[in-house]
C-alpha cells in the first residue's frame, strides 16, 4: 500500500511530466523560433529534473521487492527441512509477490515513455524531428525488452501453479524450468537496462553538436556539460529502473532452491551454477550500466 501511495499511478505521472513539457515548449517558443544557449541549458536540465523524480520512484519500487524478497525467504527459512512443506510456501507466496509487483512495474515502464515526451518536445521546436523519431525508434526497442521481461515472470508465475501436486520427478523438472525463467527474466532486464541508457546517450550526443553547431550564440562547452550531466543520471535511472527486478528475481530464485536442497536427490550440479550465474549476472548489470 504505502509504495502504491507513493507510485499513484501511471496518469498522474505522466501528468507532472507532460506539465514540465509544456513549460519547457512555452520557453522555446516565445524566443521567436530561436533556442539559445540559456533555453538550450533549461531543457537539459528539466529533463534532468524528470529523470530524478523517475529515479524515486523506482527506487521506491525497489524497496517494495526488498521487502517482499525478505518476507518469502525468511518464511521459507522457518519452514523444516522439508520439500512439501517449503513447496507450499513456495507455490502460494511467490505467485503473489510476482502479482503484486509486475503492475507497479508496469507503471514505471510507462513513466518511461512518458518522460521521453520531454525530449521530443526540445528536439522538434528547434528542427530536430530525425533525432525525436530515433529517440522514439529507440525506446520502442527497450520498452519491447521491458515487456519481455513481464512475460517472463507471468510465465514464472504460471509455473509455480498447481506445482505442488507434481510428482517427484515432474517437480525437479519444473524447479528446473523456473530456475530458468528466472535467468532470462534477468538477460531481458539487462538488456532493458542497456538500451534505455545508449537510447538517451546517443540523443544527448548528437542534440549537443547539433544544437552547438546550427544555432547563433550557443555555448557549446555548457550544452555539452549539461547534456553530460543528463547522460549520468540516464545511467544512474536505468539501473534504479531495473534493480527491483534484479531482487525479485534473486529472491525467487533464492526460495525455489531451497525446495530443490530439500528434495531427496537434492539440487544438480546444474543449478548450482545457474543460481551462481544469476548472482553474477545481477552484479554485472549494474557495472554495466554505470559504464564501472
Amino acid at each position: 500500500d504505502a509504495v502504491t501511495g507513493s507510485l499513484g499511478n501511471a496518469s498522474s505521472i505522466t501528468d507532472a511530466i507532460n506539465s514540465v513539457v509544456n513549460n519547457a515548449s512555452a520557453t522555446i517558443t516565445s524566443m521567436s523560433g530561436a533556442l539559445a544557449d540559456s533555453a538550450a541549458i533549461a531543457v537539459a536540465g528539466a529533463l534532468n529534473q524528470t529523470l530524478t523524480a523517475l529515479g524515486a520512484q523506482a527506487d521506491t519500487f525497489m524497496a517494495a521487492c526488498e521487502q517482499e524478497k525478505d518476507s518469502l525467504l525468511a518464511q521459507m527459512n522457518k519452514t523444516k527441512a522439508d520439500a512439501a512443506a517449503r513447496l507450499a510456501i513456495l507455490e502460494a507466496k511467490a505467485i503473489a509477490v510476482v502479482n503484486d509487483a509486475l503492475p507497479k512495474w508496469d507503471l514505471i515502464s510507462a513513466a518511461v515513455v512518458s518522460s521521453a515526451s520531454l525530449a521530443s518536445v526540445a528536439l522538434d521546436s528547434v528542427g530536430l524531428s530525425e533525432l525525436s523519431a530515433k529517440l522514439n525508434t529507440s525506446l520502442t526497442a527497450a520498452l519491447a525488452e521491458a515487456n519481455s521481461m513481464t512475460v517472463s515472470l507471468r510465465n514464472v508465475s504460471g509455473l509455480f501453479a498447481n506445482i505442488s501436486n507434481l510428482a517427484e520427478q515432474e517437480l525437479s523438472k519444473q524447479l528446473a524450468l523456473v530456475q530458468d525463467t528466472l535467468q532470462t527474466a534477468l538477460e531481458l532486464a539487462d538488456i532493458f537496462a542497456r538500451n534505455l541508457s545508449m537510447a538517451f546517450g546517443d540523443l544527448t550526443d548528437e542534440a549537443a553538436a547539433k544544437i552547438a553547431a546550427t544555432i547563433p550564440g550557443a555555448n557549446a562547452t555548457s550544452i555539452d556539460a549539461i547534456f553530460d550531466a543528463v547522460d549520468e543520471k540516464v545511467a544512474e535511472v536505468a539501473a534504479k529502473i531495473v534493480s527491483g527486478p534484479e531482487v525479485l528475481v534473486s529472491g525467487l530464485s533464492e526460495a525455489t532452491g531451497l525446495v530443490e536442497d530439500a528434495l531427496p536427490q537434492g539440487r544438480s550440479s546444474a543449478h548450482r551454477v545457474q543460481n551462481f550465474a544469476i548472482a553474477a549476472l545481477s552484479t554485472l548489470l549494474g557495472m554495466m550500466v554505470f559504464g564501472l
